[in-house]
This record gives C-alpha cells, sequence and structure tokens, in this order.
C-alpha cells in the first residue's frame, strides 16, 4: 500500500469536480507531514505519474492545479474518469480497433468531402 492511499480514496470518493484542500488537511487525511518540497516547490505539485504522490490523485482522475504555496492550498480538479492503464500500454488489439475507427472515420470524412466536390461540377 502506497503511503498516499488514504489520499487517493479521500479523492475517489469525493463526488464533486473541484477540491479545495489546505495544506493541514491533507496532512489530517494522510496522517503525516507533507515533504517540505510540497511547500517550497510547484514541481511537487506535478502531474507526474511516475510519481507515487502524484499517482494518488492522477489514478483516481484528478489533477493538481493552483498551488498556492503562500496560503498553503491546492486546488485538485476532476479531469476524467479513473483509468487503470494508459491508452499506450493497452493490449494491441485495443490499439488497432481505435486505429481501424480512426481510419474509418477518416474515409467516411474524405468520401463525404469527394461527393461534395462532384457536386460543385
Amino acid at each position: 500500500m502506497s503511503k498516499y492511499q488514504l489520499l487517493s480514496e479521500r479523492l475517489a470518493a469525493r463526488t464533486d469536480a473541484v477540491w479545495r484542500a489546505g495544506f493541514a488537511e491533507l496532512e489530517e487525511v494522510l496522517g503525516f507531514a507533507l515533504p517540505k518540497a510540497a511547500r517550497s516547490t510547484g514541481a511537487w505539485w506535478a502531474n507526474t505519474p511516475d510519481k507515487a504522490h502524484a499517482r494518488a490523485w492522477l489514478d483516481q482522475g484528478w489533477e493538481a492545479s493552483q498551488v498556492d504555496r503562500e496560503a498553503e492550498t491546492v486546488t485538485f480538479r476532476r479531469v476524467a474518469a479513473a483509468v487503470a492503464e494508459p491508452v499506450a500500454k493497452a493490449p494491441a488489439e485495443t490499439r488497432a480497433l481505435g486505429m481501424t475507427a480512426l481510419v474509418g472515420a477518416a474515409a467516411a470524412v474524405l468520401g463525404v468531402a469527394f461527393s461534395l466536390l462532384r457536386r460543385r461540377r
């Protein structure tokens, strides 16, 4: 279990699209103090999936934004339903189906465009 699991669970349980949280509130949820970097640099709040703390919100479909280190607040915004795996790691069959749909849609658009051009002649 990640040490940020409790934050992840809190975000998963929320029904709203925006949560403005104070650093003290986050520390209460987590049960420990945020690292010094959370208070000293905006980089700690970057939505970087290779960081365990960022995955706590990203895996639940949230992003951190509007970090105010002076007021010690961060705004989390719901951006999408949580996805277990990024599209890039989807099985080859899924990617192939996506490409097939994309090519099919492009062909349909071109077909309509050619039909319209023929009518103009």
